[in-house]
């Protein structure tokens, strides 16, 4: 707005300085200028004293260049100075349109990735499993919170013959839409291992992926840390074998909550991988664990890790919990030690309990 007090040009000036002044309105309105304001100005030599005016628009954070001097000398002419601010203008007008123009650039290109990443999200969602089958002798739950649009986190569940069950839970390196594609990549290969390989034990199904994969892996810098898993209801035994992967957690009805470590390399890290296949038993009341680094790897306000320690100590304090019950429990911790909004991994969360 005008400041009417800062006029102080003797009355000869006062007809051309309003012709001036109109014309700075008249830009107001077409260039969506916000502001008018005189700055007084002593030249070197003494009198006369200038007034400055300057536009200020929306589009710059500093006034535009200076685009009227009325100078209180009736010697001086304001031909020049009408001349100069049809010039400024001008510049405004040019320098307004480039920025109009990457602005709507700008809009166009996050408006594109925005898309592209919602379109990975609702794919990623579609290829992962509505949610736990029901097997004969145990009791199932699975979730996954996300730390970004796209996940690197996944899991997966496939039935081998009628009372066999496979499932599979995995963590690729890196974050955003390169671990989201290469995700899909591994937990397809894995499923395809199932239906090629003679005998799809665990230790097999992972070396199967690891020479799949490794090419691609490699040339990316990228491994993938993977557990898979396989029940057979009747007799109640799990065989596994873990690439690399934490953390998995059992607790036997008898015994304490323990770490069941990694025997080989993650997958994509050497290019002959050899797995080696283990054997345990969900009786009732046991409990298998299996979540990835997201979960101990959370940090709360003073830097420390929620680590294996805490998520022991829970899965002992909930062995009479249900698996789902169980799921709650942890994710619940974790939402309380976690500083707000500083989650930047992918955190899911597999619980498998003998009934």
């Amino acid at each position: 707005m005008f400041h009417p007090n800062a006029f102080f040009s003797p009355p000869r000036w006062f007809e051309t300085t309003r012709a001036l002044m109109q014309n700075c309105i008249d830009a107001i309105h077409s260039w969506q200028i916000t502001n008018i304001s005189f700055q007084p100005a002593q030249y070197n030599a003494g009198p006369p004293e200038a007034k400055r005016a300057l536009l200020h628009t929306q589009s710059t954070q500093k006034p535009a260049h200076t685009v009227l001097t009325i100078l209180d000398d009736p010697s001086v002419q304001l031909e020049s100075d009408v001349s100069t601010l049809k010039h400024e203008l001008q510049l405004m007008q040019a320098e307004l349109t480039q920025s109009k123009k990457l602005l709507f650039q700008a809009n166009a290109e996050r408006q594109k990735f925005s898309s592209a990443l919602a379109l990975a999200r609702d794919l990623q969602d579609n290829l992962q499993p509505a949610g736990a089958p029901k097997v004969p002798g145990l009791d199932i739950c699975v979730r996954s919170k996300p730390a970004h649009e796209v996940t690197g986190d996944f899991y997966d569940f496939r039935f081998h013959g009628p009372n066999e069950l496979v499932f599979t839970l995995g963590d690729i390196s890196g974050k955003g839409m390169a671990a989201g594609l290469l995700m899909t990549m591994a937990r397809k290969v894995l499923r395809t291992s199932l239906h090629v390989l003679a005998q799809p034990t665990p230790d097999a199904m992972l070396e199967y992926a690891n020479q799949d994969l490794y090419e691609e892996f490699t040339n990316t810098n990228t491994f993938a840390t993977t557990f898979v898993g396989q029940f057979a209801s009747e007799r109640r035994m799990l065989q596994y074998a873990n690439a690399g992967h934490s953390p998995v957690i059992f607790r036997s009805n008898a015994e304490g909550a323990q770490l069941l470590p990694a025997d080989c390399a993650p997958i994509g890290v050497l290019p002959e991988n050899q797995s080696i296949v283990r054997q345990i038993y969900l009786l009732p009341g046991d409990i298998l664990v299996v979540g990835s680094d997201g979960i101990t790897d959370a940090r709360n306000e003073d830097g420390e890790m929620f680590g294996l320690g805490r998520l022991l100590q829970l899965v002992d304090a909930q062995v009479n919990q249900s698996a789902s019950e169980i799921v709650d429990a942890i994710f619940k911790a974790l939402a309380a030690f976690e500083a707000e909004g500083a989650q930047d991994d992918d955190q899911t969360l597999m619980v498998l309990k003998g009934v």
